[in-house]
């Protein structure tokens, strides 16, 4: 929920070396202080997915504290809760209508997410993406995919009205 280009991430200190960060910059080296020295070698600890250490946006900070006191007030639990919810009933919808669920399918509460992603049966993830962005519903399309991730702040009601839009008669070639 904060501004793009600012967050934060925990990693295990045993798996830390397993994961390595999409973008390096001056920050996530070893030697951040000489700008000049192209060596790349990775900080060890998690501050290798820091791209910059001298520029802090404070609008963003500022911003970024917003939403984390926004999720602390909920309660971290609460919106889990939620979430999940949501997305359940936003596969089984679509599981209902003939969508496929891209796997793993069903999911256990503990592998579940609130990320939902399916194919519709005689269209393609472009097709679906269009008549979602012309109901004003964000997805996106992942390889021949689409994905939807309701959040806390999404209603049932708003879950309901995608399953409307993604039923099978409303696609049009």
């Amino acid at each position: 929920m904060g501004p793009p280009g600012i967050g934060f991430a925990y990693f295990s200190p045993e798996l830390l070396e397993r994961v390595w960060p999409p973008v390096v910059g001056s920050g996530s080296v070893a030697g951040h202080e000489r700008y000049f020295d192209y060596d790349l070698t990775l900080r060890p600890t998690a501050r290798r997915f820091e791209e910059e250490e001298s520029v802090v946006s404070l609008l963003d900070t500022a911003a970024f504290g917003a939403a984390l006191d926004l999720l602390l007030e909920v309660g971290v639990d609460v919106i889990e809760d939620r979430v999940l919810n949501l997305a359940e009933r936003l596969a089984k919808g679509l599981a209902e209508r003939g969508h496929e669920i891209i796997e793993p399918w069903p999911r256990s509460r503990a592998e579940a997410s609130g990320i939902v992603s399916f194919r519709k049966p005689g269209a393609s993830a472009q097709e679906v993406l269009r008549d979602l962005n012309a109901a004003h519903i964000v997805a996106r399309i992942h390889r021949d995919f689409v994905r939807l991730s309701p959040h806390f702040y999404n209603t049932y009601e708003e879950v309901e009205r995608v399953l409307e839009v993604l039923a099978p008669e409303t696609v049009s070639g």
